[in-house]
């Protein structure tokens, strides 16, 4: 077991650094065609050297280019990259300068001490070379794997003017059922060309095509074409086709690569949702919901956490969404014709529920009745999760998190939500920067807040049309202004919430629309003066030492979110308040503490909230709303921001730690991104497996940022790696405290999100308050990433650990029986995608075993239907093949301390069903089993496929 775990988070690591590598890949590369072997060469005469140089057996046949003096009248010779020498753009440019060649119009001098012949005797000489004695402007990265120059990208891309031009040229033989079905001769540049600080432009592209034609044979010169990457690139291409340049009508897009009735699988599995139709250039990634299944036009580089990804043109297998989905376990694939597909459009006007199965067999997309997908969510754990009710006599209106540890994380829950018992973890740690002075407005007041509309609230839910019609919900929740936002049916929309309201509208329904909707409610009643006053106080002197003019954020801390079962990220909401507004500008001048607290208490009762709780059966009454206060992070003053994924599984001989961090630049959101300026943010990964040392790994660059440069230095990175790792440890040990041994922890996910902020951060405090250690490192959030339970309540008292019991696929008991032994085995098996620290999909953990004696045991005096059990802490079961009904074995061994109780050695059964009973005093008996299996649980997953009944969809 623990041997497999490590291999699956190396796995996890190399499938994450895969995609670091394969996307330099897809950039640039050089040679030369003068006496100096450059492993490259200047042109091609015939269609046959072009294809034969290139091939490496994968369509596209691909030949990478670099052209010096791009930018003057005489250009320097085309270097054409053999695929064969060099797999990294940028590889050329250090060959060539290492081996003491100089560069065309590049003022590098080269360096000639030393000779290479190849690009592996250049690794092996700088192997050992501390970084600050590397020549030229080498550095290393990917966790000391690569060799990389920042001064070949910003010739290439950023530097203006541009000494290089970029590229590949690109070769797809001809297809009869593809959009273009002729053979493609294309060339295309990097993605971040026409976005870089040195944008494409049209005289820069007639150049690439005239610099590429003369190194093509001559038919193929007017065949060439530039297949475009981006929307940016799509505009320059539009913009020259607009003036009357030719060479702007010849382009393609990936579209045009796509293949009639063609699909691929990039990730394999099953999940059901709600349809999301996305045609190009109309993604909002701020929608988009765990619940959603995305039906794509063209391919985007993010996108959160969703159920299904469809994408109507084919992604690349190193794509850096087929990468988020491999990783996540998300469901992938390229369905060709997907957005002329019948029912998809319909599915989502109705909010039909939609089960997507991608595998082998092709992709299934079919509609779901209500019911069949109400099933799935409650095998999921939807409705399992109890929201924890604090008892709210004498409880506070005000908590200090400074004041805690993190062991009394679980009793602060209920009475200051996920979020703010989070904060408080964080703070106890003490090495743990935290946002200064954080504190909480406990659920008490938002109780006693909504007290006088309880009686209304309650009506409004019991009603038949709010139960039954979305639209209604809507309504009743938001108000007709924001409804009429979201409905612009010309004039549809108006109709029928004027019908409705005369005709057909209850007395509490028709009042609250006319109100202006719930939220609106909760926001104009104003708060209890008593109240009031006591917040004022209590913020004033929690943040004393702020500038009054230091903003403060009111943050959604809601006992039904951050949650097993139930995350709720991005369904509430936050605002700033002021200790005194009129020190700001006159558009924020009624930003007062009361206004920011109303606000975030009424975001509870927003209708995508008040969805998505009611989708997971969550009692909208039980969840309370509480707010986690502290210094507003300032966008002028951020740095960096960020989230944390880590990982941590014990192992028998020594911990795997795994932390993902995903940064970017400033204030450009990590977890928000703007869908109009979608930017890639840094990714690394920092592993550390057994005692050993951690390795970094850089994974992707951030596009805001010049190549070759980090968001986070590596100092930065192991100081955040150092403060998680030790609360993972100590949350891990505060979850099992609270568990019978049988039922322990091996494993443990946090999920963080980080600022890194600059001095005068918050207003009013000294720099000094900001350690140089910390580099300006906060930490604003932590959760856990904790299951709910699937199945009956009653599987949490079975000997599994619990962390194999959130992730079940399978519970059954293996039942074999024989006339003188009866066998029960409780088996689990585990969800595929979680192998990163519980590789039993295959294998199951056998959490128990209990052997019956129907005829009694005399050697032992075990009387006739004597049962002894022991669970998976009492003994050791090993399978030598996987779990298959016709070819199931076992040996279990007792371990010596029950094995002295029992007398009992181990039991050993065949494939064949002959078992082997062995004594502690070398006494045996034997027999042959006949077995069944006995369903406890079956996953949700397994239960989607019992419905699945259509064939894959055709376009």
């Amino acid at each position: 077991m623990k041997a497999r775990q490590a291999r699956s988070a190396l796995g996890f690591a190399a499938l994450l650094l895969g995609g670091a590598i394969g996307a330099a890949c897809g950039a640039p590369a050089e040679g030369s065609s003068e006496s100096f072997e450059g492993h490259t060469i200047e042109r091609f005469e015939t269609a046959e050297a072009l294809l034969a140089y290139g091939d490496k057996g994968v369509v596209p046949v691909q030949v990478k280019f670099v052209l010096p003096r791009f930018d003057e009248e005489s250009p320097g010779q085309t270097h054409l990259l053999d695929p064969h020498f060099y797999h990294l753009h940028d590889e050329w440019y250090w060959f060539r300068l290492l081996n003491g060649q100089a560069i065309e119009g590049v003022d590098v001098p080269p360096i000639e001490e030393e000779t290479f012949d190849s690009i592996e005797a250049i690794y092996t000489r700088f192997a050992q070379v501390p970084k600050a004695e590397l020549p030229l402007d080498l550095k290393w990265i990917a966790d000391g794997t690569r060799l990389y120059s920042p001064r070949f990208y910003e010739l290439g891309l950023w530097d203006e003017p541009r000494k290089l031009g970029l590229g590949s040229i690109l070769h797809y033989p001809a297809h009869p059922d593809r959009v273009i079905p002729e053979d493609l001769w294309l060339f295309e540049l990097e993605y971040s060309d026409a976005s870089s600080s040195a944008p494409l432009t049209p005289e820069m592209v007639q150049r690439f095509f005239t610099r590429l034609e003369a190194a093509m044979p001559e038919p193929l010169r007017p065949k060439l074409r530039w297949l475009l990457r981006s929307q940016e690139q799509r505009a320059v291409a539009d913009a020259m086709a607009a003036s009357g340049d030719p060479l702007g009508s010849r382009v393609l897009t990936y579209a045009d690569l796509v293949v009639a009735g063609e699909v691929q699988v990039y990730n394999p599995g099953i999940s059901a949702g709600y349809i999301r139709r996305y045609e190009a250039g109309s993604l909002a990634t701020a929608e988009l919901r765990s619940n959603h299944v995305v039906l794509l036009e063209e391919v985007p580089d993010y996108l959160p956490p969703v159920a299904a990804i469809l994408t109507a043109v084919p992604q690349t297998p190193l794509a850096h969404l087929n990468l988020l989905a491999a990783s996540r376990g998300t469901p992938n694939a390229h369905v060709a014709g997907l957005m002329e597909i019948e029912g998809p459009e319909d599915w989502q006007t109705w909010k039909t529920p939609t089960v997507v199965r991608a595998d082998e067999r092709g992709v299934t997309l079919q509609p779901l009745t209500k019911a069949d997908y109400q099933t799935y969510l409650e095998l999921q754990g939807a409705g399992s999760y109890a929201i924890p009710i604090a008892d709210l006599e004498g409880a506070p209106d005000f908590v200090d998190l400074r004041e805690g540890s993190l062991g009394g994380l679980s009793d602060l829950v209920p009475l200051t939500g996920g979020k703010a018992a989070g904060m408080m973890a964080l703070f106890s740690d003490g090495d743990i920067p935290t946002p200064h002075a954080p504190m909480a407005v406990t659920v008490r007041p938002f109780v006693e807040h909504l007290e006088p509309l309880d009686a209304w609230i309650r009506a409004v839910l019991e009603d038949p049309d709010f139960e039954e019609d979305g639209r209604v919900r809507f309504l009743a929740l938001e108000g007709t202004e924001d409804y009429l936002k979201e409905n612009t049916r010309e004039g549809e929309d108006q109709a029928w919430v004027t019908d409705w309201m005369q005709s057909e509208a209850s007395a509490p329904l028709r009042d609250l629309v006319t109100a202006g909707g719930l939220k609106r409610v909760i926001r104009d009643q104003p708060l209890d003066p008593d109240f009031r006053a006591a917040l004022e106080a209590f913020v004033e002197g929690q943040f004393a030492a702020l500038d009054p003019v230091q903003g403060l954020r009111f943050r959604s801390s809601s006992t039904a979110e951050d949650a097993p079962g139930f995350n709720g990220a991005g369904l509430y909401d936050s605002n700033t308040g002021y200790r005194d507004p009129s020190l700001q500008s006159a558009d924020l001048s009624k930003r007062t503490l009361e206004w920011a607290l109303l606000k975030t208490w009424a975001s509870y009762w927003g209708f995508e909230a008040f969805e998505e709780r009611r989708l997971a059966g969550i009692d909208h009454h039980a969840g309370r709303m509480a707010v986690l206060v502290h210094p507003r992070f300032d966008d002028p003053l951020e740095l960096a921001n960020g989230v944390i994924a880590f990982q941590l599984a014990e192992e028998d001989d020594g911990n795997v730690r795994t932390m993902v961090v995903n940064t970017q630049q400033g204030a450009i959101s990590v977890t928000n991104p703007d869908p109009e300026a979608p930017a890639l943010p840094e990714i690394v990964q920092v592993s550390v497996f057994g005692s050993g040392a951690p390795q970094i790994e850089h994974v992707q660059s951030s596009s805001e940022v010049s190549p070759g440069e980090q968001v986070l230095s590596d100092g930065a990175l192991l100081l955040l790696f150092q403060w998680v790792d030790q609360l993972a440890h100590d949350w891990l040990a505060m979850q099992n405290e609270e568990l019978p041994a049988d039922q322990a922890r091996s494993t443990v996910q946090l999920d963080l999100e980080f600022k890194e902020m600059a001095s005068g951060w918050p207003a009013g405090l000294e720099s000094a308050e900001i350690t140089q250690d910390a580099a300006g490192l906060v930490i604003k959030q932590v959760r856990t990433l904790d299951r709910a339970v699937r199945g009956p309540q009653e599987l949490t008292s079975l000997p599994i650990p619990r962390d194999i019991l959130e992730q079940a696929h399978v519970i059954h008991e293996r039942v074999c029986l024989s006339a003188e032994l009866e066998v029960r085995v409780l088996e689990v098996t585990t969800d595929p995608a979680i192998t990163w620290c519980l590789p039993f999909d295959d294998v199951p953990f056998d959490a128990q075993i209990t052997l019956t004696f129907p005829e009694g045991l005399a050697e032992v005096d075990f009387e006739v239907n004597q049962a002894v059990t022991f669970t998976h802490l009492e003994g050791a079961f090993t399978h030598s093949s996987p779990e298959a009904s016709a070819q199931w074995d076992l040996l279990f061994i007792t371990s010596e301390t029950t094995r002295g109780e029992t007398s009992i050695q181990e039991l050993r059964v065949e494939p064949s069903g002959s078992w082997t009973l062995t004594l502690l005093d070398g006494g045996e008996r034997s027999g042959t089993l006949s077995c069944e299996l006995e369903s406890l649980l079956v996953s949700p997953e397994a239960y989607l496929e019992t419905l699945i009944h259509d064939e894959t969809p055709e376009g």
